[in-house]
Parts: structure tokens; C-alpha cells; sequence
């Protein structure tokens, strides 16, 4: 049995066995003997190991084997050729088979590689001409400047920047051809002893005799300035641009990164309700930010600073850990948001003495509101505390009692769940009897989840019951009920009294100040004017220039004050009339009635 020894060929590790380590060897020492008076003969070398490596490892893929034997030697010899076999002394010679092999044996398989032969920036187009087989890339250039420009774009409707990053995210994803064997691949040239060394003979001749001799004659070398100074241009333009989004990259993330570390203990307690997901979704969360940042940082110091970096490798591990990220938010972002899918409300109505002829309206507690805001405003402060603004309505009492109305709603993944979590808010409303005050928010209890908590107030006025309302509920009505005539006056100015119609607004001789005729509702203070109560029914109704375009009526309700009947008018046609059932299990839409049968 021979032998076995551990080679290192072009970078590459074998085991090689004795016979063919010292054939491998006897070749090798004659390649280096007839390339030893060579200009940049340690190049040709390393070329000539890099492709007997690349050989043997083809060949022992193909065969499962995992020593290289005679056989394999002997093949990559047959395709190399022995140095013996060519004249390289003999310039003319090496010329005249340097053509012929350049015609005919350009059979090789290729590889898309930068050009640095031919480089006019980064040598990708150069490289792709190359590739495409056509050796003068100069219509190439042209084609890229005139649609850089957008010069074709009638013709082809390419956006300038999409050419320009494309020709960036080239420039690093291409490999430059430093190797005879990477110009020769580039060429689909055979890979030989002749091909590497015409090739390694050949840069300085093909450097000086090359397209860009000719681009730098005439109109070439104009063409060549401006492609140039336009190429600079833009690759400075795109520095400044990707070094701001990357300084505003790195600051969102620094401070995003501290902002949940800080916060980390409040999200736990009042958003996910457990450490792990906690931290599973900062973790998401840092992936998602960080993996685009670290990918642009690697992206620019390998422009600016030429630094080995392998992009690839760091593409898709950037986009590994993108992934990773957004399925750790997936992950705990979706369990909060099952857990927000069903929604309860608990009613508390009760009767309230007013002992005064005119009562007021006030709000206690402090307030976040700095200026008018739409919908429900919550806060999250820094003593983990979970704090969200009440909602009031004042409505026309439908006897002669004043009423107070809280409704809790609370959010959950069940009804039973989101109940419980409405009847646990803390809320009282107060009555002096000359004043009715009106908590202005709530605080959610230690470690309670937020799950869209809120609190509706409706004050249910009777008809003679003179109101002032102070500016401290400003940022709270959400509903006033005023008679046709009153809607642009502001509700929180003088006295109102509750008529059948609605309040009034009074003048100092207490008499109704006279309804204006132009009854637009202006006041951005009161905006939804437009609800009343009429009997036993609930009425939305929308009129624009005096003409009743939508009427909603709440014709019927349950024990639980749930809605059992909706009629819905437009332009005076009725064209939707729902009743429900819950008795018989059974809806009835526009006359038709349908019932559940599982």
C-alpha cells in the first residue's frame, strides 16, 4: 500500500498517494524551470497550482474519492500540457499560437469577472462585454451614460439611480479578474500552459493595445473625461447619501436600542405579560434594525477602503438575521394581537340629584391632551404606569331623571376574558349636587395588561335642567346634543338649558338667545352635533345644505344593551333593516330571515 501524503496545492488541502505526489512534483519543477526567466513567473505558478487544485477537486467530487491518485495527475497533465511541448522562448512563435489558440480553442466555460485590463471605474462593464463576447466595451459605456441620463428613456424605462446602485452593487458583487486563469475564464478560454502564460505575457500588451487606446483618442478620450467626472460625481452623491442613512441608521438604533432596554421591564408588565417575550421581541426588534445597518457599514468600508470582505457571506447572513428578526416580532407581536381580537363593554348606569337649577360640568385629575386630539389618548409613563383618557357625552335624559353612564370596554381573546378586564377598571364620577365631576383618566393596576381599556361617559340631561360645562372636559366630549340653530355655538361658553329639541344656549336675561340661520357646526370644540335620542330609538342622522342624506336608527336593544334592530336609511330609502334573534338563534335582513342550523 503506498504511502499517503498531505499536499497543499493553490490554497487547496489533499492527500495526494506517494506515485502521484512525486509525478505531481517532477511537473511542477519542470513548469517552474521553463517559466523561471519569465517576467511575474511566481504569478504563472501560482495560476498553474490553482488550476491542477481545481481540477483535482473536481475530480474527486465526481468519484467520492478522497486521495489523489496517478490517474488524476496524469489527466490534469493531459489537459495542462507539458512544458516541453512549447516553444515560449520564441516570441513570434508564442505570438502565432497565441492567435491561433485565441480563434480556435475559445471553448472554455465562462465566468462573469471585473475587468481590471480595461477599467474605466470598476470594470464591470468592461467585464460584461467581455462575458457577452464582444472584447471593445465602448458601446457599452455609451448605452450606460445615455440611460444614466435618462437620455433613452423613451426607449427604455430606466431610472438613472436604478442604474447607478445597480452598477454599485456590481461593482462589489463581481469578482475582478487578478489571475491569468480568471481572465481566461472570463474569456471562456481552455486553461493551459499556453493560455496562462500568453495571458500573463500578455497584460501590459493588452493594456496598451486594448479598447482604451482607442476610447482615448478623439472622441473617445473626451467620452472617457466625462464618464469619468459624471461616475465621480455619482458615487459621491451616493456616499453622502448612504453615510447620512447610515448615521441615521446607527442613531435610530442606539436610541431605539435604549429606548427598549428602558422600557423593558414596563413592556412586560403591561404589553406581553411575560419576560421571555419580552425579550424575544427586543431581540426581533435589534435584528430587524441591525442587520440592514451592519450590511450598509461592511458595504462602505469595503468602497472606500477596498477591505476583504466577503459580501456575499455578509448578504445573506444580513438577511438571515432580518428574517430571524421579523419572525421573533411575528412570534410575540401575534400573541398580542390575539389577544386584542375580541372586545367587551360594561355598563353602569345610575341615577343622580340635582340639587341646583344650574349645574356644572368639570373634569378632575390631570390631563395630556396639549392640544385637540382624535380618538382615545394613552399614556405610558416612566413609573410604568398605564394611564388612558375618559370620553364624555351629553345626551337628553329620556324622563326627568339625570343619569350617569359608565361604559368600560376592555379588549381580550374572549368575550369572558375581555369582560373581566372592563369590569376591573377603576372609575367613579362624582355629584355634589351643584356639580357633576368627571374623572379626566384611569390608571391601569401593577402588571395589569393593556388591552385597549377606555371609559365612556354619558350624562344624560333632563329637559329643564340648566348646565355650564368647564374648558377642563374640553379634550373629553366626544357627544353634545344641541337643538337645530345652536351647533355653531361654543358649548363651553354661558348657560345651556335641555329642551325637547336639545340644549339651548341662554342669555343673561335667561331667556334662549336667538338660533342662528346658518347652522353649520364650526365649534372644532363640539363636532359631532348630529346625534340625539328620540324616544325609545337611537338616531344618527347626517344632513348636508338642509337635505337628510344618512339616518341611522337603533330602533330596539336587548337586556345587556346589546343592539337587536338597525335601520339604515339613505336619501330618504331605506336599504338596510337588520333585526336579530338571539332567542331563536336567527338574523333577519331587508325582510329575509336566516337561522343558524349547526
Amino acid at each position: 500500500m503506498n504511502k499517503t501524503f498531505n499536499v497543499n496545492l493553490g490554497g487547496l488541502p489533499f492527500q495526494i498517494d506517494e506515485d502521484a505526489y512525486a509525478k505531481l512534483n517532477a511537473y511542477l519543477d519542470a513548469v517552474r524551470a521553463k517559466f523561471i526567466d519569465v517576467e511575474g513567473h511566481q504569478d504563472i505558478i501560482d495560476d498553474i497550482e490553482a488550476r491542477l487544485a481545481e481540477m483535482f477537486q473536481e475530480s474527486l467530487d465526481k468519484s467520492g474519492k478522497q486521495i489523489v491518485a496517478m490517474k488524476d495527475v496524469d489527466d490534469a497533465i493531459k489537459v495542462m500540457g507539458r512544458p516541453e511541448e512549447f516553444g515560449f522562448d520564441d516570441e513570434e512563435a508564442t505570438s502565432t499560437s497565441s492567435s491561433a489558440t485565441a480563434t480556435s480553442t475559445r471553448t472554455g466555460k465562462k465566468k462573469l469577472f471585473r475587468d481590471p485590463e480595461d477599467v474605466w471605474l470598476g470594470g464591470v462593464l468592461s467585464g460584461i462585454s467581455k462575458y457577452v463576447g464582444i472584447e471593445n466595451p465602448l458601446w457599452f459605456r455609451i448605452l450606460f451614460i445615455a440611460l444614466l441620463f435618462d437620455w433613452l428613456v423613451f426607449l427604455v424605462p430606466i431610472s438613472g439611480w436604478f442604474l447607478f446602485w445597480g452598477y454599485i452593487i456590481a461593482w462589489i458583487a463581481i469578482p475582478k479578474a487578478e489571475s491569468a486563469s480568471d481572465r481566461m475564464k472570463m474569456r471562456g478560454e481552455p486553461i493551459n500552459l499556453e493560455t496562462i502564460k500568453r495571458n500573463a505575457d500578455g497584460v501590459k500588451k493588452n493594456l496598451n493595445e486594448s479598447g482604451i487606446n482607442t476610447v482615448n483618442s478623439g472622441f473617445g478620450s473626451v467620452l472617457s473625461w466625462i464618464a469619468k467626472a459624471i461616475a465621480v460625481f455619482f458615487l459621491g452623491i451616493g456616499l453622502i447619501i448612504a453615510g447620512s442613512m447610515l448615521f441615521a441608521l446607527l442613531a435610530s438604533l442606539f436610541f431605539g436600542a435604549g429606548a427598549l432596554a428602558i422600557s423593558a421591564p414596563f413592556i412586560s408588565d403591561h404589553i406581553f405579560g411575560s419576560s421571555w417575550m419580552n425579550w424575544v421581541s427586543l431581540l426581533g426588534v435589534l435584528f430587524i434594525l441591525g442587520a440592514p445597518i451592519v450590511f450598509i457599514v461592511l458595504l462602505l468600508l469595503k468602497l472606500l477602503f477596498k477591505t476583504k470582505t466577503n459580501m456575499p457571506l455578509i448578504a445573506f447572513s444580513s438577511l438571515g438575521a432580518f428574517i430571524v428578526g421579523l419572525l421573533f416580532t411575528g412570534i410575540t407581536f401575534g400573541n398580542f394581537g390575539r389577544d386584542m381580537t375580541r372586545g367587551a363593554t360594561v355598563e353602569d348606569k345610575q341615577a343622580i340629584a340635582l340639587a341646583s337649577e344650574t349645574v356644572t360640568i368639570s373634569a378632575s385629575g390631570e390631563g395630556f391632551n396639549l392640544d385637540k386630539e382624535t380618538g382615545r389618548s394613552v399614556r405610558f409613563d416612566w413609573n410604568d404606569n398605564v394611564t388612558s383618557e375618559a370620553s364624555i357625552r351629553i345626551l337628553k335624559s329620556k324622563d326627568s331623571v339625570a343619569y350617569v353612564t359608565k361604559e368600560l370596554h376592555a379588549r381580550g381573546k374572549s368575550n369572558q376574558l375581555a369582560k373581566e378586564r372592563a369590569e376591573a377598571i377603576d372609575y367613579n364620577v362624582s355629584n355634589s349636587g351643584s356639580t357633576i365631576e368627571v374623572p379626566r383618566n384611569f390608571t391601569l393596576g401593577e402588571k395589569e395588561l393593556w388591552r385597549a381599556q377606555h371609559v365612556v361617559v354619558d350624562l344624560d340631561i333632563p329637559v329643564g335642567q340648566k348646565i355650564t360645562i368647564d374648558e377642563s372636559v374640553k379634550y373629553m366630549i366626544d357627544r353634545v346634543t344641541k337643538a337645530d340653530g345652536y351647533r355653531g355655538m361654543t358649548i363651553y361658553d354661558g348657560v345651556w338649558e335641555m329642551t325637547d329639541a336639545g340644549l339651548v344656549k341662554l342669555g343673561e336675561d335667561g331667556l334662549p338667545l336667538e338660533p342662528e340661520v346658518n347652522d353649520s357646526n364650526d365649534d372644532d370644540d363640539d363636532w359631532d352635533d348630529e346625534f340625539w335620542q328620540d324616544g325609545e330609538s337611537e338616531n344618527v342622522k347626517l344632513n348636508l345644505f338642509g337635505k337628510k342624506i344618512l339616518d341611522i336608527q337603533v330602533d330596539e336593544r336587548n337586556a345587556d344593551g346589546e343592539t337587536d334592530r338597525v335601520r339604515i336609511e339613505l336619501n330618504g330609502d331605506e336599504i338596510v333593516d337588520i333585526q336579530v334573534n338571539e332567542d331563536e338563534e336567527s338574523v333577519t335582513i331587508n325582510g329575509q330571515r336566516y337561522r343558524d342550523t349547526n
